[in-house]
């Protein structure tokens, strides 16, 4: 696919190459190259000016300007960096040059710079902190506690660089302890059990003790499922013991669905609950190609699957040859499903299996009439021409011209040389 990307760019700048002067282009385009090869400043500086109205010449320009940010940015560097900016922020080198710059801002504390450059709470992780730094430096607090906590109300460790910020923020108020539980949330949705554990420790006990055993489930599943079933009265949201099964599920699907029944038996899940992680374990077994999960399936009823647990189930009474009862999954799924190709060959394929032949070649016929895999082999199984239902590409003289005239496209083109 990315050779098809090139080559189409290459072929589109082929149109608007025929009104350059190729020969000062390819002398522009070696100085370019060796340029960047030897990426020295010495020779960055020297390559410059002979590449004045060459579209690749800004490259040279943020590559000098990055060597020159390894030392301290004087007044001088600052400005020439402000000029670029002003002309190329917005392409990709330009915010290469930029994010450099405002790194190297913030290591030797030209806070009032760092600020009249970046106005808002920035993107990047270590800038923020640096943001947050630069108004404490200069005490412009009044409107901090809002970018402040949009910093803090994260699901992932911070730097230490943002403590400074983040105690300003305790100390003023700012931070409830339903804050607190709702980046605890946070954490627990990315995964990030050990930042869990310390913010738990600004929780009441009882009220931290459930996000703990969570995130105890998020790093030891199958052990903290276990020291659950021991303990029926351990606290923990069942939706992070779903999660942990689901894994245990995927890990060791056997283990998993023989577990269950003790699980059961000692937390005894409401009804609900059961359905899920019946399906959870039917679908561990079904991607193992285990026969048994046909039985977990059967255990939850059709209306309490979702679409991806039937698109499971069909598949495993498919590769068991249980036709029929792939027959009535297949049915069960939404008419977004069913009326897919795939779906549509599967159901005929199994109907054709159960001895449903009318059936079937409706289906196949269906099937048939779509440009896809499925689509192509149920054109075979009736000895039909695969349908192509090709529609030739519209090309708009207009937007190609418009398109090759930005400077992106021709900076593209050049790239491609």
């Amino acid at each position: 696919m990315l050779r098809f990307v090139r080559l189409t760019v290459a072929l589109c700048f082929s149109f608007a190459a025929a009104s350059t002067n190729a020969a000062d282009v390819s002398d522009q385009r070696v100085i370019f190259q060796n340029a960047m090869k030897a990426g020295m400043p010495q020779a960055l500086s020297s390559a410059l000016p002979k590449l004045d109205g060459y579209v690749l010449q800004p490259y040279i320009e943020a590559e000098l300007l990055i060597q020159n940010l390894r030392a301290t940015p004087d007044a001088e560097l600052n400005s020439r960096v402000q000029s670029f900016l002003k002309v190329h922020g917005s392409t990709v080198y330009g915010a290469r040059v930029r994010s450099r710059w405002l790194h190297k801002l913030g290591q030797y504390g030209q806070w009032d710079t760092f600020l009249s450059a970046q106005t808002e709470l920035p993107v990047n992780t270590t800038l923020r902190c640096m943001w947050l730094n630069a108004h404490l430096k200069l005490k412009r607090t009044e409107n901090l506690a809002v970018p402040a906590k949009t910093a803090w109300m994260v699901g992932e460790s911070m730097p230490d660089a943002c403590d400074g910020a983040f105690s300003w923020l305790e100390a003023n108020g700012e931070i409830s302890l339903a804050d607190v539980e709702q980046r605890i949330e946070l954490s627990l949705a990315q995964r990030n059990p050990r930042l869990v554990r310390f913010l738990a420790q600004k929780l009441p006990e009882s009220t931290a003790r459930p996000y703990i055993n969570a995130s105890l489930l998020q790093d030891d599943p199958i052990g903290m499922l276990e020291r659950l079933a021991k303990n029926p009265n351990a606290p923990v949201d069942f939706k992070w013991v779903e999660q942990a099964f689901s894994r245990f599920a995927w890990r060791n699907s056997t283990g998993a669905a023989e577990f269950l029944p003790k699980y059961i038996a000692a937390r005894r899940p409401t009804t609900g609950e059961l359905e899920k992680l019946h399906a959870a374990a039917a679908h561990g077994l079904a991607l193992d190609h285990n026969v048994k999960a046909i039985a977990e399936y059967q255990k939850v009823p059709m209306t309490a699957l979702n679409d991806e647990d039937k698109e499971w189930y069909a598949r495993a009474a498919l590769y068991h040859g249980q036709w029929q009862r792939a027959i009535d999954v297949i049915a069960a799924m939404p008419d977004t499903l069913q009326t897919t190709a795939r779906w549509r060959y599967w159901m005929a394929r199994a109907q054709e299996l159960n001895g449903q032949t009318e059936q079937a070649l409706a289906n196949y016929a269906a099937a048939a009439s779509e440009r896809e895999t499925h689509g192509f082999l149920a054109a075979e199984r009736i000895g039909q021409t695969a349908a192509m239902n090709h529609i030739p590409l519209a090309i708009d003289v207009s937007l190609r011209d418009s398109l090759l005239a930005t400077p992106a496209v021709a900076r593209a083109g050049e790239l491609l040389q």
